[in-house]
């Protein structure tokens, strides 16, 4: 997978895991992981949402659990 393709993904999982968490984020949260998404700070917009969404104790789905240790393992986290 080159860098292209793995940019894609990246953006298509964070962005999945955010949609589904957004309603228990307050929404400077929700913005600040949009703009690092959309600025592919992937890392920043990973460790946001994450820190967010532990701070928040948000119990997340499968889902959400699954793309977000898909992009840990795509950024070598």
């Amino acid at each position: 997978m080159d860098k292209h393709e793995t940019w894609s993904r990246l953006e298509v999982l964070l962005t999945s895991a955010l949609e589904a968490e957004q309603h228990h984020l307050p929404a400077q949260d929700t913005e600040t992981v949009r703009e690092y998404i959309e600025n592919r700070e992937y890392g920043l917009a990973y460790e946001h949402l994450s820190d967010t969404l532990v701070a928040k104790r948000v119990l997340v789905t499968e889902k959400t659990n699954l793309a977000l240790q898909t992009a840990a393992t795509l950024m070598n986290l």
